[in-house]
């Protein structure tokens, strides 16, 4: 996660300052949180890995889903990876929200969602 901070610059972004206290807090606790884990790691180095949880016996909810950009397909590697590992018998995938990021928001779109709920800022 440090890696990928680096990569993108998080130091000068609050938000993504405060989203790497919260993965870090996340992966130290993921036992107490019940939350599982995957990572792709290429020539002793993570390339990609994800977070998340069964949020009921239908549904698998992905918290965290990082990949450095230069090994292309490795979102889709770890997605794939991941559910087939944790995803088995699941009937649907909460891949979250999309912070209002175009690239995320095709990226999520691209796995043809059966719905999405519309979010709005109140106030900040």
């Amino acid at each position: 996660q440090l890696e990928w901070c680096d990569v993108t610059e998080c130091q000068g972004n609050e938000d993504l300052m405060e989203e790497q206290k919260a993965i870090e807090t996340a992966i130290e606790h993921y036992n107490e949180l019940g939350i599982s884990g995957g990572i792709i790691i290429v020539d002793g180095k993570c390339i990609a890995y994800a977070l998340g949880e069964r949020l009921n016996k239908e549904t698998l909810v992905i918290h965290i889903e990082k990949a450095h950009i230069e090994y292309e397909g490795a979102y889709q590697a770890i997605n794939n990876l991941f559910l087939k590992e944790f995803g088995t018998d699941i009937k649907y995938v909460n891949r979250e929200q999309d912070l209002g990021i175009s690239g995320l928001r095709k990226s999520k779109e691209a796995y043809k969602p059966i719905h999405m709920v519309k979010k709005s800022v109140i106030f900040r």
